[in-house]
């Protein structure tokens, strides 16, 4: 009996306390019975009771900020609904990841969530015919930061399309030429097949990028073609109607017999000429130019802006489009992306892109950024950086909120306004967020927010959701404020306080070491288990005394054994009959007595009323 108590006894202790400790909803549920989802960033808590975020964050997917309990609107997706989709017929995508439902990107989007676009030239090639069937069409690499789209790119595909009056041609692809992805590096091919005599061409050349299997992609944009489409030109009129072609000129003889000679070697010759000299050139070859009139070609002192070579045909890397000298950029500075003065052929080191490679990278898991603009590929900056090239600091203070008085239940913190040059990071600022978390939890709470407003000293007093005899910290995010929008979402965590204790029992806690401080729960489970040993010392009192006037069963045994050898003696009939009657009576009454004091009475009791 004594045994079975003591062990339902512990039972209901140990039960009783791990209720107690587990008020709090699993991680990812709150509210009644703990049934209703959080869905805050990073599976941080939420409110066990409402639901709130702490962290101030939704997950990705969903919106509606504290409680983010509604899905991204229509078309966006992702962290803060920051996303658009991209999706066949304007349907709406996955709000996590952007996927559509049918697994086909929008024509013009290819790669994961449907993020990236397809790319496409914004510069129509060059084309020129230098000769009759002789056909030369140049190009630039593709430029994140001046053509359309993303990058990099697998390949090229070079088109030509004949236009003719008497029906329509179709684009027929000639070359496949295979990209090196460096930005400002030209490409050039001669098409010589397939080209029809005194026929006009139109040249497209379309970009195939790679996708994130790292193959080419099966589907690309068409670039831009040319503005107006150039002659093959094989035969050009005589000036006595015998037809020569465009790189020789008529000349008639003596006899009256026309030839056709070729042109001078410094001409251009898909232009052509009007006579043998330099002088009767239509245009010169790259290279050379010439003063309108009649005057010879000479070789350029200065090629065109950003060209060099003996015909002009490399690029410069300057600063602005300054001259170069044989490749050196005369003006001591190279282009936006480039280093490796005086030529300029290096990229910017890593994590270092824009003019003088002067400007750091700040992308999300130290990802590579675009050289020239600081664009990060996953679209996603560092934790602590926001804006065009991940180039904002988040605000945040250089110091925690001061503690300007501690009651019962009653916290006062000040603050003054962000200050740059002071503070971290930039301005402007929408808001502050007031925090508070007890300091051997992770949940995080916001009882409230103040508006932004320039030299002006804050006041926040917390005097709701403390629990007595508990130790807080306290911090202030800043909410950053932004074009269009009311305030930036992504934030930085303010620095916390100094431990403050929410003193409501007189205790000491500057002599306590850490987690001493008797919280409620602690002291009711002291007075409960001393409660619990008084009674059971009390049971156990009660059975020893009941034990000693019931004696064991072999005593009595041993009693009667030894009674069978005693002789009473003889008495009168009738005193013997009185006596035993009066005997029996004494001990009917020894008896009821001694059970009185024996059986203790247990009166019911709750614990926990």
């Amino acid at each position: 009996m004594t045994r079975n108590m003591i062990f339902w006894l512990l039972l209901i202790i140990f039960t009783e306390t791990r209720v107690a400790r587990r008020r709090d909803c699993p991680i990812g549920y709150f509210g009644v019975n703990c049934f209703q989802p959080c869905h805050c960033f990073n599976q941080e808590l939420c409110d066990h009771d409402t639901g709130m975020c702490n962290g101030w964050k939704c997950a990705e997917g969903y919106d509606g900020l504290p409680l983010c309990q509604e899905l991204c609107p229509m078309l966006q997706f992702g962290l803060d609904c920051w996303y658009k989709c991209h999706c066949p017929l304007d349907d709406d995508c996955n709000k996590v990841n952007g996927s559509c439902p049918g697994g086909e990107c929008h024509r013009a989007y290819f790669g994961e969530g449907c993020q990236k676009k397809l790319p496409r030239l914004l510069t129509a090639p060059q084309a020129k015919f230098f000769s009759c069937n002789n056909l030369t069409v140049t190009w630039k690499e593709f430029d994140a930061s001046k053509d359309d789209g993303d990058g990099p790119i697998s390949h090229y595909l070079v088109s030509i399309k004949a236009n003719i009056t008497d029906f329509v041609s179709a684009w027929t692809q000639i070359y496949t030429v295979f990209s090196q992805n460096r930005v400002g590096l030209s490409y050039t091919v001669n098409i010589t097949t397939g080209l029809i005599p005194n026929v006009a061409y139109n040249v497209r050349v379309d970009t195939v990028p790679i996708d994130t299997n790292k193959e080419p992609l099966k589907k690309y944009m068409y670039s831009r073609e040319l503005r107006d489409p150039v002659l093959n030109q094989c035969t050009f009129p005589c000036l006595v109607g015998t037809p020569c072609t465009i790189d020789t000129y008529c000349f008639e003889q003596a006899d009256s017999s026309v030839l056709c000679s070729p042109c001078h070697e410094d001409c251009d010759l898909s232009l052509g000429c009007d006579g043998p000299l330099s002088e009767n050139c239509r245009g010169c070859k790259p290279g050379f130019t010439k003063t309108p009139g009649f005057f010879p070609c000479l070789r350029a002192s200065t090629c065109p802006v950003g060209t060099y070579g003996t015909e002009c045909q490399n690029q410069c890397f300057c600063y602005n489009n300054d001259l170069c000298e044989q490749g050196k950029c005369t003006g001591g500075q190279c282009e936006r992306g480039r280093t490796g003065l005086p030529m300029c052929l290096e990229f910017c080191p890593e994590q270092t892109f824009d003019l003088d490679c002067s400007l750091m990278c700040h992308c999300k898991d130290n990802e590579e950024c675009n050289k020239v603009e600081g664009s990060c590929p996953s679209f996603q900056c560092h934790d602590d950086w926001d804006g065009l090239g991940c180039q904002r600091r988040l605000p945040k203070f250089s110091e925690p909120p001061k503690l300007l008085s501690s009651t019962c239940n009653n916290v006062t913190l000040g603050w003054s306004s962000f200050r740059e040059n002071v503070d971290i990071g930039v301005g402007p600022i929408a808001q502050y967020n007031v925090m508070f978390k007890e300091t051997d939890s992770d949940r995080w709470y916001n009882p409230i927010n103040f508006s932004s407003l320039e030299d002006t000293h804050y006041l926040a007093i917390i005097n709701s959701g403390l629990t007595p005899d508990s130790i807080y910290q306290f911090r202030i995010d800043i909410m950053a404020s932004e074009k269009d929008k009311l305030f930036v979402r992504r934030f930085v965590h303010g620095e916390l306080t100094q431990e403050i204790f929410n003193n409501c029992s007189g205790y000491d806690f500057k002599t306590a070491a850490y987690g001493e401080s008797p919280t409620l729960q602690s002291r009711f489970l002291i007075v409960f288990l001393l409660l619990l040993i008084c009674i059971l010392l009390l049971y156990i009192i009660l059975e020893n005394c009941k034990s000693k006037k019931h004696p064991p069963a072999d005593v009595n045994v041993n009693f009667a054994e030894d009674a069978q050898d005693f002789k009473e003696p003889e008495l009168p009939e009738e005193l013997l009959i009185d006596n035993t009657e009066d005997l029996l009576t004494n001990e009917a009454e020894e008896e009821n007595e001694v059970d009185d004091e024996a059986i203790p009475t247990f009166k019911r009791f709750s614990i926990f009323s």
